[in-house]
């Protein structure tokens, strides 16, 4: 079950320069979830169905949040914009935390002629780091909901496998129209 509200907005300050957001404030949680576990064997009497129900949805932030700045200069357009992810719970289990983080992005276009175009984009400006995902430990056949807080206590130098958001980025456009 998710309550919460999601709100979009612009405002134009002048012909010329805009303000944008986007933002999403949510509360997730688990009514019913119950997860199979074989514990790791063919053997199906050690196999167990763990309940989780009552606990927050994992890899669901709490808020997101994007807010820019655009402005347009007769031939020469440009952007920034600053995007957060909130802190996240990383399993069914609620075993641990996923940090929140921030990224920057600019972009910047000017039209050389009517059919023509250059820009340049550049993404996590800062080169920010962060976790968009977690996948669990770093062995065959593992999910996030192996990392139990059992786990994660008794494997302190674990290795685990995560989805990290992109370092930095720049891409350079040159567009021709026909």
């Amino acid at each position: 079950r998710t309550f919460g509200a999601e709100i979009e907005w612009s405002l134009s300050l002048h012909r010329q320069l805009s303000l944008w957001g986007t933002h999403t404030f949510q509360h997730s949680e688990a009514v019913n979830y119950t997860v199979y576990n074989p514990n790791g064997t063919a053997d199906l009497s050690d196999d167990m169905i763990l309940d989780f129900s009552g606990n927050r949805q994992p890899h669901v932030p709490g808020v997101m949040s994007r807010f820019g700045i655009k402005h347009n200069w007769d031939l020469l357009e440009s952007s920034l914009d600053w995007s957060f992810m909130g802190k996240r719970l990383g399993n069914v289990e609620n075993a641990f935390t996923l940090p929140a983080f921030s990224t920057f992005n600019m972009n910047v276009s000017y039209t050389l002629s009517r059919r023509m175009d250059i820009g340049l984009q550049a993404n996590n400006i800062l080169n920010a780091a962060g976790l968009m995902n977690f996948f669990g430990p770093n062995t065959f056949g593992a999910s996030a909901n192996d990392a139990s807080a059992d786990y994660i206590r008794e494997n302190p130098e674990g290795s685990f496998v995560v989805f990290p958001i992109l370092p930095r980025t720049l891409y350079l456009s040159f567009s021709v129209r026909l």
